[in-house]
C-alpha cells in the first residue's frame, strides 16, 4: 500500500471538500457535512481518499432519503 505525503494531497482534498459541501448543502439544506478521516488531519499520511460525513437530524432523515 502506498501512502501520500500531506503536501501532495491536502490542498486538493480541502478544495474537493469545499466543492462537495456546497453541493450537499444545495441538495440537503438540513445537512451538516463534515470533513473526516485522515485527509482532515493536518500532516497525516493518506491512501488517497476523501471522507465526508453527512449528518442530519433524525426527523429530517425521511426527507433526505
Amino acid at each position: 500500500m502506498k501512502f501520500l505525503e500531506p503536501d501532495s494531497y491536502q490542498p486538493n482534498c480541502t478544495a474537493l471538500f469545499d466543492k462537495y459541501e456546497a453541493i450537499i448543502h444545495r441538495l440537503l439544506p438540513c445537512a451538516k457535512p463534515e470533513h473526516i478521516g485522515s485527509s482532515a488531519i493536518e500532516g497525516a499520511l493518506l491512501k488517497g481518499d476523501l471522507d465526508i460525513l453527512v449528518a442530519i437530524e433524525f426527523d429530517a432523515h425521511p426527507g433526505a432519503i
